[in-house]
């Protein structure tokens, strides 16, 4: 908003011009009256203008969406997103209908933006108090709705029947101006979201694009005729991640009495144990009905990234595994990484362990 208004070649007016002035897509200088100075009108950039209420529009109805599966549940979450997306739709119409160029058009969405939006946050502050685990954002919120309402009302009564009081001594600009900035927070939190969404989207489709290249790699047909093995893995096994070196990650301990393990790490030439898990025979979670050998890390004595990763072994001949490292995100349907090895190794490594 600011750099568009800052090409002007007059200056623009935060007092007497208009936040739709600097989408007007064409010079002049607009007469005025008793209330409404005459106004000077000249935007070279508009079509940044324009294309800012349309993306502002998409990113409100967005976050709205997400919002409500986390913080507007039931019937008033419902409507306070049913507003916000009116108020959404209100801003990409004054971003696809310029002042001067469909200005019934322009209006009808200023307003459907304004009070859309004021109404949707004293909805929303409503419902966020009536659950009581977010009451003070809840308090936040209704106040800001009703401030935002508040100035809606003043800046409409003194545009409309020309009161001066009406405008505060900021003129029509600048009442306008102060009316946008109580919306602020509703902007904020609602772009934030949709930010936030776009970033969780964009990492899913990155964990399905990588599952699809491992299960889509020449290991992964080796991987799909290995089975359970007849006998649990006892001891240590040595480990090996293709394409990785240097690792400290030296393999697994197995104890299959008590159906667990722990990882075995080694630093500056000491070994160490990190990282314990229990194991189970299950059904593959990405590969159909194929039966593997599983190792969950959800346990207490794991940091909680640590219990978000899931290994799936398949025995490949006596004494060697070909395992899956996966990523859980969305309940049953973990994300595959990388495919890794363990060989039996009864002497590495034996010392420093027992």
């Amino acid at each position: 908003q600011w750099w568009v208004a800052s090409e002007w070649p007059k200056p623009y007016s935060p007092r007497n011009n208009f936040i739709s002035d600097l989408g007007a897509t064409s010079c002049d200088i607009l007469p005025g009256n008793i209330q409404h100075a005459a106004r000077y009108v000249c935007s070279p950039e508009h079509q940044w203008m324009n294309v800012s209420f349309v993306l502002s529009g998409i990113t409100i109805g967005m976050g709205a969406i997400l919002l409500r599966a986390r913080l507007m549940p039931g019937v008033l979450g419902f409507i306070a997103t049913s507003l916000f997306v009116t108020s959404g739709l209100g801003i990409m119409m004054v971003g696809l209908n310029p002042e001067n160029m469909q200005i019934v058009r322009h209006i009808l969405g200023a307003y459907l933006n304004a009070y859309g939006a004021s109404f949707a946050l004293i909805v929303m502050g409503i419902s966020l108090k009536k659950q009581g685990k977010h009451g003070r954002l809840g308090s936040f919120t209704l106040g800001f709705g009703i401030l935002s309402f508040f100035f809606n009302v003043m800046y409409t009564i003194g545009f409309y029947y020309n009161l001066p009081a009406f405008s505060l001594g900021l003129g029509d600009g600048g009442i306008q101006l102060l009316r946008s900035k109580a919306m602020l927070f509703k902007r904020l939190l609602l772009i934030s979201s949709a930010a936030l969404g776009a970033i969780v989207f964009a990492l899913l489709a990155l964990g399905e694009f990588r599952t699809w290249q491992v299960q889509s790699s020449p290991q992964q047909k080796k991987y799909l005729l290995g089975g359970v093995p007849l006998l649990a893995p006892t001891g240590f096994y040595a480990g090996y991640v293709p394409g990785l070196s240097g690792s400290s990650w030296q393999g697994k301990l197995f104890d299959p009495t008590n159906s667990s393990g722990v990882n075995i790490f080694v630093d500056q030439g000491k070994a160490s144990e990190k990282y314990p898990f229990r194991t189970s025979i299950a059904t593959s979670s990405r590969d159909g009905k194929l039966k593997v050998f599983k190792i969950d890390y959800n346990n207490s004595a794991n940091p909680w990234w640590i219990r978000l990763f899931l290994d799936e072994l398949v025995a490949v001949k006596p004494g060697s595994f070909l395992g899956k490292l996966s990523l859980k995100i969305i309940p049953g349907r973990p994300y595959q990484i990388t495919f890794f090895e363990l060989h039996q190794d009864k002497t590495r490594f034996r010392k420093g362990i027992d």
